[in-house]
C-alpha cells in the first residue's frame, strides 16, 4: 500500500501544491521569517512581501498543507528505512 497509493499520492499532492504560482510568495514568506528568526507579525509579512490578508491566510494555509505533506513523507520513509512497523522504536 506505501508504494503503490501513499507515495505515489503524496508525490502527486506535493508536486501539484509546489508548482503554482504561490510558491514564490510562500518562498518570499519563509525567506523573510528566516531572516527575523522565525518571528514577524501578520501585519510586517503582509507589508513586505505586499499580499492582502485573505490571500496570506491562504498562503499560511497551504504552507500548513506543505509541512503535512512533507511530515507523511519523513513517516513513509522512516518505515521504509527501519522496515518496522513501529515508528518508534523502544
Amino acid at each position: 500500500m506505501v508504494d503503490t497509493y501513499l507515495m505515489p499520492t503524496a508525490r502527486a499532492v506535493y508536486d501539484l501544491v509546489g508548482s503554482n504560482a504561490e510558491k514564490n510568495v510562500i518562498d518570499r514568506i519563509t525567506a523573510y521569517l528566516k531572516n527575523h528568526n522565525g518571528k514577524a507579525t501578520k501585519r510586517e509579512i503582509m507589508h513586505t512581501i505586499k499580499i492582502k490578508s485573505a490571500d496570506f491566510k491562504a498562503y499560511l494555509d497551504t504552507m500548513k498543507f506543505i509541512i503535512l505533506i512533507m511530515s507523511i513523507f519523513t513517516i513513509i520513509l522512516i518505515y521504509k528505512i527501519d522496515g518496522s512497523h513501529h515508528l518508534i522504536n523502544d
